[in-house]
């Protein structure tokens, strides 16, 4: 934490006394909760305050009839899914490291797994907050009500701000029913390229999936589908999907339950782990992933180290990882600055 000293306040006061004294001292502040996104953009040189609100945790107020449900910005997602899921409820996203991560950090941050195809991010669940501007002002936006149309969207202006307007020190949030049934398809596929046609042929033939993505590490390329509901609604939609995916996959996986689950917690976890490679996300319209993961694997994959790509073949987005010790940041900067992305 680049920080010369660590604020630790327990209510949404002090968080105003901090950020209040900070901006009549013109120092710098840095919020953070679980600490996973940190490592997330250029360089920057220390700041005089971090500010960790881990302490806002907690449950306030929950009305399962209503689906509503309002916590503590510092609350983790592990403790959210474990109140909901007393009331058969969840939060319809997959985060990495759940006993780390909190809610203000991945509203913050935009945070958006892979079931974002189906389910939207958690700016779609926001419907209030509390926070805290620049100056230490502390204000509300929003309440309890899933059809509030008063005022001004602020809570969704802060969703994926990075906590450049304000500080968010609780939020209220819809929540739905969870998921009765899921299984998840796993197909091994030639390339890249036949992957994405692959992905692509999948979610027109069945558009209820909850999530899918097209993975390449070293030689393997992947596509995993993802189907969540009820038993019967499940088991419809992987019969399609094994049909049409045996005319052209080398390798069919079938995974069920549990199983699916810990599929895709892992594939998300894979990808947060801190460590010294360099991960660069790009977000680009569906129609023209293919011409930028050609445009990402023909620059960087012949380059020594380890190279691994993911994308969201449904929602336009691509992520790919290199060692640091390959290449440079100037060098990233001067390809994507020449690449002429779509």
């Amino acid at each position: 934490m680049p920080a010369r000293s660590i604020s630790t306040p327990a209510a949404a006061y002090e968080v105003a006394e901090v950020l209040r004294t900070a901006s009549d001292l013109r120092q710098g502040v840095v919020p953070f909760g679980g600490g996973l996104s940190l490592g997330t953009g250029n360089v920057t040189e220390p700041v005089e305050i971090g500010l960790d609100l881990n302490g806002l945790r907690g449950v306030s107020s929950y009305h399962p009839a209503d689906l509503t449900l309002s916590v503590g910005a510092g609350t983790t997602f592990a403790e959210i899914a474990a109140t909901l899921s007393e009331q058969e409820q969840e939060l319809p996203i997959d985060v990495p490291f759940p006993e780390r991560a909190t809610i203000g950090g991945l509203i913050a941050t935009g945070f958006a797994g892979p079931r974002r195809l189906a389910a939207g991010s958690l700016k779609d669940l926001l419907i209030g907050c509390e926070f805290v501007r620049g100056d230490g002002l502390l204000a509300k936006a929003g309440g309890m009500v899933v059809k509030n149309v008063s005022g001004f969207e602020i809570p969704r202006l802060l969703h994926g701000s990075w906590g450049s307007l304000a500080v968010l020190t609780s939020v209220n949030l819809k929540v739905v029913p969870a998921p009765k049934s899921e299984a998840t398809l796993v197909l091994a596929v030639e390339s890249l390229e036949s992957g994405l046609e692959q992905a692509i042929a999948l979610l027109a033939s069945e558009p209820g999936v909850s999530a899918c993505t097209l993975s390449r590490a070293g030689d393997a390329t992947t596509v995993a589908v993802r189907c969540m509901g009820r038993d019967r609604a499940v088991g419809a939609m992987i019969a399609g999907l094994e049909t049409h995916a045996a005319r052209c996959a080398t390798e069919i996986d079938m995974l069920h339950a549990s199983g699916s689950r810990l599929f895709w917690q892992a594939q998300v976890e894979e990808w947060a782990v801190a460590s010294s490679d360099v991960v660069v996300t790009i977000a680009t319209r569906p129609r023209h992933l293919g011409t930028v993961a050609a445009l990402v694997q023909d620059r960087f994959r012949s380059s020594d180290g380890q190279f691994a790509l993911i994308a969201s073949p449904g929602t336009g987005s691509i992520r790919f990882r290199l060692e640091s010790s390959v290449v440079a940041a100037t060098e990233l900067r001067a390809w994507w600055d020449s690449a002429a992305l779509p």
